[in-house]
């Protein structure tokens, strides 16, 4: 059955293609779309960049196949080597390797694929779809080759760590290469993805949601996690007493806080209490209706159930608070209690890891979060605060010879949280 419905050209899924609209079991070309994907194939074909001819489109507001006012580099792409624009069909471009998960596989040879020629009108014309694919194919050569800047490299500890301040997580991408040696930098996938703020403001297109913090070398990060943990291992002391003193602090002021808001429902309470007292004395004096004593009663008694349940809560709290306090405290110093540096100054992947829980990257300032394996929604408690200064990259140079030219234009200032 399936084989016939491949010789057939039976289009699986939603049929939602750009430049098509599924009517029954056929595509028919919506012509508003199709100009669309005419003027991409055209424009790549004329020497633009998909990036390029994403901004072009976003300028002109002119919606994706979904109909969002923004387009990603990764969906152009994708219309370019999609064989359908030009009649064809392939078949089995994923699979699923093991039923019983049924988990879709991108199929790289695994399993044969189907190519045949569909019933439905091309867009693309075979010639030039074939031009575009051979330009594709040219620059997946180039960039395997030489390996140019900007090309994505594999991911590491880092890149499941960072967090963008507008919510994105970050892509690693080669940075620099110097005598052979490749440096790595991390780039917030909203501005990869959408252009900065900066780029978009230069094409004239709306820098809503945009994103222009810089990329962050991974130099850079390396002397953050050198500088935290010789601070641990150094100076235990003076962080387990800093630690101690500002979780105090947080407790304390935590209980101010309860402390005020439970004097203030206590009198909510009494002040209510008493209403209801004085309604019952109206009702029994015949001063007010049964309809509205009633009314009034059922108002009252659920403000004062509301009181008491909000009570019982600041109780639990407290006593939660303590505790998530105390476990921190105990997390902490098994930390730095362990020795966390090697002979040579480096900091292990597995060891960044497992003690680092996320940085959050802001313009001025990256924020370290310590794993200390608690989960809570509790507010985050400053540490210390950390200033790399040029003195700090130097020694970083002398220690890591394969870096000769690292540059600091301005001080890092990170805050180090638990």
């Amino acid at each position: 059955g399936q084989k016939i419905s491949f010789e057939n050209g039976v289009v699986y899924g939603t049929g939602n293609i750009l430049g098509y609209d599924r009517v029954g079991k056929e595509m028919i070309i919506n012509e508003e779309q199709a100009k669309v994907v005419r003027y991409i194939f055209e424009s790549f074909l004329k020497g633009k960049g998909t990036t390029q001819i994403k901004y072009d489109l976003e300028k002109n507001d002119i919606p994706t196949a979904t109909g969002l006012k923004r387009w990603s580099v990764s969906s152009i792409i994708r219309i370019l080597k999609n064989p359908f624009y030009c009649g064809t069909m392939v078949y089995r471009k994923y699979y699923v390797p093991d039923f019983l998960e049924q988990k879709p596989k991108k199929n790289t040879g695994e399993v044969d694929q189907v190519v045949v020629e569909g019933n439905h009108e091309k867009i693309i014309s075979k010639e030039d779809f074939q031009k575009v694919q051979d330009i594709i194919n040219e620059h997946s050569k180039h960039i395997t080759s030489t390996a140019k800047i900007g090309h994505a490299a594999a991911t590491n500890v880092w890149s499941k760590k960072l967090v963008c301040e507008c919510g994105s997580t970050f892509n690693r991408r080669t940075y620099h290469k110097y005598d052979g040696i490749t440096t790595y930098c991390y780039q917030c996938y909203n501005q990869k993805n959408n252009g900065s703020t900066r780029k978009r403001l230069s094409q004239g297109l709306d820098t809503s949601n945009s994103c222009d913090v810089p990329v962050v070398p991974e130099w850079k990060l390396s002397i953050i996690a050198n500088s935290i943990f010789s601070l641990f291992c150094n100076d235990k002391e003076r962080i387990l007493k800093v630690a101690n003193k500002l979780l105090e602090l947080c407790v304390e002021d935590k209980e101010v806080i309860d402390n005020e808001e439970l004097d203030d429902l206590n009198s909510k309470l009494s002040t209510n209490q008493r209403k209801l007292d004085k309604l019952l004395d109206m009702y029994l004096n015949e001063m007010v209706s049964k309809d509205s004593y009633i009314s009034k009663k059922e108002e009252l008694e659920t403000t004062i159930k509301d009181i008491k349940i909000r009570i019982e809560e600041l109780a639990v709290d407290k006593s939660s608070n303590e505790n998530y306090l105390v476990d921190k405290i105990r997390e902490l110093k098994k930390l730095v209690n362990h020795n966390l540096t090697d002979e040579n100054s480096c900091i292990s992947d597995s060891l960044i890891d497992s003690l680092i829980q996320k940085v959050i990257v802001e313009k001025d300032k990256l924020t370290v979060k310590i794993n200390c394996g608690i989960k809570s929604n509790e507010e985050d408690v400053l540490l210390t605060k950390l200033i790399i200064t040029k003195d700090n990259v130097d020694e970083y140079q002398r220690k890591h010879h394969q870096y000769k030219r690292l540059r600091l234009k301005k001080p890092i200032i990170v805050d180090v949280v638990i």
